[in-house]
């Protein structure tokens, strides 16, 4: 993976800004991690990886502006949601796959379409469209 300017992935899931991939030196990627409202100043080698913290904080992928999910106001079953190809919701009590077309989990009683007032603001590709509750392990 060719790292490059711009907005990145961690490996930890916090959006991080290349600001530069050839500074002089070990660590030639230069730029920031996004802290709430705080950048702090970060470095990684030339293929993305973090230069401590045990890969945490390595780069693993461009950013993708995903969904907000109020998981406060979601049931307490419901462990992801995510929009099928044609613009519809579901939720889901486990982490489903993405297929050619839509969404899939093991049993098919495991989900259940969300109504669409409650769609999620969303403009990207259905494939990017997956939020995972932050306590439940991917």
């Amino acid at each position: 993976m060719k790292i490059e300017v711009g907005y990145w992935e961690t490996r930890d899931g916090r959006k991080a800004r290349v600001l530069c991939t050839d500074a002089p030196g070990e660590w030639p990627v230069v730029g920031y991690i996004i802290c709430g409202n705080n950048a702090e100043p970060w470095v990684w080698f030339a293929d993305g990886r973090g230069q401590k913290f045990g890969g945490e904080l390595d780069l693993i992928r461009p950013w993708i502006d995903r969904p907000t999910i109020d998981w406060s106001k979601e049931r307490e079953w419901v462990k992801a949601v995510a929009m099928d190809r044609c613009g519809s919701w579901c939720r889901f009590d486990g982490i489903p796959t993405c297929a050619k077309e839509n969404w899939l989990i093991d049993d098919p009683f495991r989900y259940i379409w969300m109504h669409p007032s409650e769609y999620p603001q969303f403009a990207g590709d259905w494939k990017d469209s997956l939020c995972v509750r932050p306590e439940v392990k991917v």
